[in-house]
C-alpha cells in the first residue's frame, strides 16, 4: 500500500484541503475496492483456521502481520495469543479498536459463527487504507485483538495488566458486529443501549429422593424444577421500551441418573440477559422468591432449600455513548449517503459481547461506540419452509456475503475512525 500516497497526491492535485477531505469517502471507496480481494483471501485463510478460544495462535500471527505490514507495531506483552498493534501518527486522540479472534465450537470442531473472520479482514483492510492516508488523521490507534470472547477472559487479562493506560488513556473505544439480520449495504447505530449484559446462574432445586411405585412417599424435584421454568416467563414483564427488555433462558436442565427413580435434587442452568442493572437484579430477585415458593410449598426442612449461584461467564451491557453516536451518524452519511444508515437511535439486541468490558473502563460511558454491520442479501431476512427462520448470530446456518461485507465494512469502519481521529475532527 506504499503506492497509495503517490496516488492520492495525483487524486488531490489543485485541491485545496476542505476539497480534498470532501473527496475523501471516494477515494475511500475506491481503495475498498481495490482491497476488496486481498481482504477475502485473508478472510478465507482465516475461516478455514478458526481457531477455539484462547488457543488462536496461527490466527493472531496472520493478522498481526497484515497490521505489520500496514505501519502498526505488535505489543504482545503477556496477552498471547491476544495482542495490540499500534499505529502512531503524531499529536492527537488515542482510540481503541477492539477485534475479535476466536471461533466457537460446532459439532466436529470449531467455526467462525459469529463473523470474527469477516471482522479481522475488515480490520486489516481499514489498517492498510488508514496507513495511506495519514495526512487525513492523527493521533494513536491501538488494534486490541482479543483472544477468549466467549469469556472475555482475554480481555480482562489485557486491562488488568494496564491495556487502559499503555499509550494514554483512550479518548474513545470502538468495536462492530457483523449482523445476521441486517442486510448487507445497512448500519444500526444506537444512540444509548447496544447490547444486553449476560449473566449466568446454576439453580439447585431439592425434593426427597423415593420410589416411582409411591410417589405420595417422595417429592419429584423434576416436576420442582419444570414449575419453576415454566414461571420463569411470568418474571419478565411487558415493557414497551427496548431498553426494558430482557430474556431468561433455560439451557439444561439435570436431574437424576434413572428412569425408575425418583431422584432428590434438580439442577438448571440459566441465563439472564437485560440492558439495565436495575432490571438485572429485580429478575434475579423474582427468580430467588420464585424458587423459595416452591421450596416452602414441599413442606421440607432447611436443609432442602433451594440455591441459585451465579456462574463464570458474565458479559457487561454495552452502552454507546450519545454524543459520539451523534458524529459517527454524521460520519456515516458523509461516507455512505442516508440510505445506508437505518435505526439511529437504533433497536438494541440481546446478544451480549465482551466488549462491555472494555466499555465500562470508560468514565461515564463517554467515548464508547460500538455499530452493528449488515453482512446478508434480503431475501435470506424472510427466511424459508425448509430451514426456517433466518439464521441468528452464533448459529451454524450464518452465511455473511463475505466479499461485498468486506468491502462495505471497510468504508464504515473508515469513517468511524476518520470521526475520531480526523484532522479538524
Amino acid at each position: 500500500m506504499r503506492a497509495f500516497p503517490v496516488i492520492l497526491t495525483i487524486l488531490f492535485a489543485g485541491l485545496a484541503p476542505a476539497q480534498q477531505t470532501e473527496h475523501l469517502p471516494l477515494v475511500i471507496h475506491r481503495f475498498a475496492d481495490k482491497l476488496g480481494p486481498k481482504a477475502l483471501d485473508l478472510y478465507e485463510k482465516l475461516h478455514v483456521l478458526a481457531e477455539p478460544p484462547g488457543k488462536e495462535a496461527k490466527t493472531a500471527a496472520l493478522l498481526a502481520e497484515r497490521l505489520a505490514a500496514a505501519g502498526f507495531k505488535t505489543s504482545a506483552e503477556a496477552w498471547a495469543p491476544g495482542f495490540a498493534a499500534v499505529a502512531r501518527n503524531g499529536k492527537g486522540p488515542c482510540v481503541l479498536l477492539r477485534v475479535e479472534l476466536d471461533a466457537r465450537p460446532v459439532p466436529g470442531g470449531f467455526a467462525h459463527t459469529e463473523a470474527h473472520d469477516l471482522h479481522m479482514a475488515v480490520v486489516a483492510a481499514a489498517a492498510e487504507i488508514l496507513d495511506g492516508i495519514r495526512s487525513f488523521w492523527s493521533g494513536t490507534l491501538v488494534v486490541v485483538a482479543e483472544s477468549d470472547t466467549a469469556s472475555g477472559s482475554g480481555l480482562q487479562r489485557m486491562l488488568r495488566d494496564g491495556l487502559m493506560e499503555k499509550w494514554g488513556r483512550p479518548e474513545a473505544v470502538l468495536a462492530f458486529q457483523a449482523d445476521p439480520r441486517l442486510p448487507l449495504g445497512r448500519v444500526a447505530a444506537p444512540m444509548g443501549p447496544a447490547f444486553a449484559s449476560r449473566t449466568n446462574y446454576e439453580v439447585t432445586l431439592r425434593g426427597r429422593a423415593g420410589s416411582p411405585e409411591h410417589p405420595e412417599e417422595a417429592i419429584n424435584p423434576v416436576l420442582l424444577g419444570t414449575s419453576f421454568v415454566q414461571g420463569l416467563q411470568t418474571l419478565l414483564a411487558v415493557e414497551k421500551s427496548p431498553v426494558r427488555r430482557a430474556l431468561i433462558s433455560a439451557g439444561a436442565f439435570h436431574s437424576g441418573r434413572s428412569a425408575d427413580t425418583i431422584p432428590d435434587r434438580a439442577s438448571l442452568l440459566l441465563t439472564l440477559r437485560c440492558f439495565d442493572e436495575t432490571v438485572e437484579k429485580t429478575l434475579e430477585t423474582r427468580m430467588r422468591r420464585r424458587a423459595e415458593s416452591l421450596w416452602r410449598a414441599t413442606g421440607l426442612d432447611e436443609s432442602r432449600r433451594p440455591t441459585i449461584a451465579k456462574r463464570p461467564g458474565a458479559l457487561p451491557a454495552v452502552r454507546n455513548d450519545p454524543a459520539l453516536a451523534g458524529r459517527m451518524i454524521e460520519a456515516f452519511v458523509h461516507h455512505l449517503g442516508k440510505p445506508f444508515l437505518i435505526l439511529g437511535e437504533g433497536v438494541p439486541v440481546l446478544h451480549a459481547e465482551s466488549f462491555g468490558f472494555l466499555a465500562r473502563e470508560m468514565p461515564y460511558g463517554s467515548g464508547v461506540f460500538m455499530f452493528r454491520l449488515g453482512c446478508v442479501t434480503p431475501e435470506s431476512l424472510s427466511g424459508s419452509e425448509e430451514e426456517g427462520p433466518p439464521p441468528a448470530l452464533g448459529s451454524e446456518r450464518f452465511r455473511p456475503l463475505a466479499g461485498p461485507s468486506i468491502v462495505f465494512g471497510t468504508r464504515v469502519l473508515c469513517a468511524a475512525i476518520l470521526a475520531v481521529m480526523g484532522r479538524g475532527q
